[in-house]
């Protein structure tokens, strides 16, 4: 009888060292594979705690038995370890840019929180916000809090402060997704331009388009910059201080910002749509005509300081459409034509010939709903 007792203790003392040992294999095998660089995903979250042994992640990720090994397995060198894994993530986005551009994985998830972080991200680089994620940095500090690459995408993300919130090199493609831009001492988005010699046309006839005589196709392959559901608001100057490119701006609120809305210089191909610019401290839009072709669909300018949409001519003849848009209640015009006192007389601004209005609401703005140079020529 007492041998068949002790059998039975020595079978279950066993299977119990043989499962013990498993689980402490696979704790080992777990750290090794929490240590690995992420293939998919780099991970940073500020709240991350440095303690070697950090109770609350372990016990959400894995049972009481493992936890406790893990705990017993730590060795010295686990102490304070950032590796960019979601267990073990880094405390800042700086560090984790100079992962991505070691390891090449190129999406950067950011857990909720405030990061005090002046930014160049990689190209071809996504930078993810969970939660409310804020990236802020001193709005006097002449830096631009983040300065994108080529074929980087942002999203879910507010970006404050700096002398620039958000910077575009010239001749580069961004894609900018649920982002709020505000606070910059100078302007919330500002594009790069190019270094084209400046034009000296004696003979006043008008420059030909940009982008004239290229097919819809040849467009669609340059660099695009690429807005939706952003929020432009409480910029010292200009909301989007944009040039020399190709912008698509959809769906998207630039509000009381100290200037305008929105500023297009030269040289710009531009669709906007279902976008509301509001209560600037300038014109909700303004944009010069020069070689420009600008589309405004289905968009809203209200209770701007100045105008609704303004448009100054220089050199050359753009192509303006407005369409399915309502123009109200700004403090000066509703649509305001004017030249440049700077340029020569010829050519004139061929206001009627450049602008096509279709199916607008323009009505209650403070001086005229339509400014009357743009009934000239």
């Amino acid at each position: 009888m007492y041998w068949l007792i002790f059998r039975i203790f020595i079978y279950i003392f066993i299977c119990a060292g043989i499962w013990y040992g498993g689980q402490f294999y696979s704790a080992h095998e777990t750290l090794a594979t929490i240590s690995m660089p992420p293939t998919t995903a780099i991970f940073v979250d500020q709240n991350y705690k440095t303690d070697p042994h950090p109770a609350t992640i372990y016990f959400e990720q894995y049972d009481v038995i493992t936890h406790k090994l893990l705990s017993l397995t730590h060795t010295p060198d686990l102490t304070n370890i950032h590796t960019g894994t979601q267990l073990f993530p880094y405390t800042t986005i700086t560090d984790a840019l100079a992962h991505v551009q070691k390891s090449h994985v190129p999406i950067v998830t950011v857990s909720s929180g405030t990061y005090n972080e002046s930014l160049i991200i990689p190209d071809h680089t996504i930078l993810h916000g969970q939660g409310e994620v804020t990236i802020s940095y001193d709005p006097l500090s002449l830096q631009n809090v983040v300065q994108t690459g080529d074929h980087v995408t942002l999203y879910n993300l507010h970006i404050s402060g700096g002398q620039n919130a958000i910077m575009i090199p010239y001749d580069t493609s961004a894609t900018l997704l649920k982002i709020t831009a505000s606070n910059a001492d100078d302007f919330g988005v500002l594009m790069g331009k190019s270094d084209r010699a400046p034009i000296i046309d004696d003979s006043n006839e008008p420059i030909p388009y940009e982008y004239y005589g290229l097919s819809e196709e040849e467009m669609s392959t340059l660099p695009h910059v690429y807005f939706r559901n952003v929020t432009i608001t409480h910029n010292k100057n200009q909301g989007m201080y944009l040039r020399d490119g190709r912008v698509t701006i959809e769906n998207s609120h630039i509000i009381e910002n100290g200037e305008e809305g929105i500023d297009l210089h030269a040289h710009m191909l531009v669709l906007i749509s279902h976008t509301e610019s509001l209560r600037n401290g300038e014109s909700g839009l303004e944009t010069e005509i020069y070689d420009n072709i600008v589309t405004v669909t289905n968009s809203i300018f209200d209770g701007n300081i100045k105008n609704g949409i303004g448009f100054n001519t220089s050199y050359g003849i753009g192509n303006m459409i407005i369409k399915d848009s309502t123009i109200t209640n700004n403090q000066q015009y509703g649509i305001r034509c004017a030249r440049h006192t700077i340029y020569p007389d010829k050519p004139r601004p061929f206001f009627q010939s450049v602008i096509t209005k279709t199916n607008n609401i323009i009505e209650k703005n403070a001086e005229s709903n339509i400014s009357a140079p743009c009934s000239l020529f």
